[in-house]
């Protein structure tokens, strides 16, 4: 029953990104703000069953939110594996890289 909350915690911050990117006005961060809401309590769920790798992801993509809250001039949700490598190669400073690695899986070891 736990997994099927955290997957629907998860699915409703998808849709609550995805209202954002429909929405003119990118300085509305209602949306984005229930985005993390709901990222956060699927991680609380997640980190209850002991599904760290899953704690993790959802943490990660609560802080990509938070990334594009605070830089809405550069669209950082939803990008593909290729633009997320641009968006971290790009970034300056390091602690944007390492969200943007984080939420994307960028940071795994290669075989």
């Amino acid at each position: 029953m736990k997994h099927e909350t955290a997957s629907l915690l998860e699915s409703r911050a998808e849709q609550a990104s995805q209202q954002w990117l429909l929405c003119s006005d990118k300085d509305q961060n209602e949306d984005h703000l229930d985005s993390m809401h709901y990222f956060i309590e699927a991680a609380k769920v997640h980190s209850s069953i002991d599904a760290g790798t899953k704690t993790h992801a959802s943490c990660a993509r609560a802080s990509l939110v938070s990334l594009q809250i605070r830089m809405p001039d550069f669209q950082w949700l939803n990008l593909s594996e290729t633009n997320a490598r641009r968006a971290l190669v790009e970034q300056s400073r390091f602690q944007e890289a390492l969200i943007v690695a984080e939420a994307y899986s960028l940071n795994q070891p290669s075989d």
